[in-house]
């Protein structure tokens, strides 16, 4: 008697395949805000007992033109990471580019939704403490 090991195969690689998508934020501690549109202005992110701010300009966030994201953030405190997810629609991870610890750019393709909502993730570590935590931001879009 033949058996497929098809099933088994792509068991297999589904497992795989979610361990190195989800591996990377493992042991990251991930908080919100209070609720802040970065489509309405900069926004506060508490980092521990001290606050920094990030800003998206230019306003209104238009599409398929290049934005720019200004950072401050706390001494101590670093961005590693930041990506921008469709939240309404799927339109993948789109990578911000720092030109600098403090600013990075990115572009936003325009989708068939009329008005798009965004969710910028970011991750930081704060390097005295060696602690690495996440924050999320969200912001609409109109067409």
């Amino acid at each position: 008697m033949k058996h497929s090991l098809w099933p088994l195969f792509l068991s297999f690689a589904a497992l795989m395949a979610s361990v190195f998508i989800f591996s990377d934020w493992s042991g990251v501690t991930t908080l919100n805000d209070e609720p802040c549109q970065l489509d309405q202005g900069s926004c506060p992110i508490q980092l521990g007992p001290r606050q920094g701010r990030i800003m998206l300009t230019p306003q209104p966030i238009p599409l398929e033109e290049e934005l720019t994201l200004q950072f401050e953030l706390p001494e101590g405190w670093q961005l590693n990471s930041a990506v921008i997810e469709g939240v309404n629609m799927y339109m993948g991870q789109i990578p911000v580019i720092f030109e600098g610890p403090n600013r990075g750019i990115t572009f936003l393709g325009a989708c068939s939704e009329p008005r798009m909502q965004w969710r910028l993730a970011l991750r930081l570590e704060q390097q005295d403490q060696n602690a690495t935590i996440s924050r999320e931001l969200y912001f609409t879009t109109q067409r």
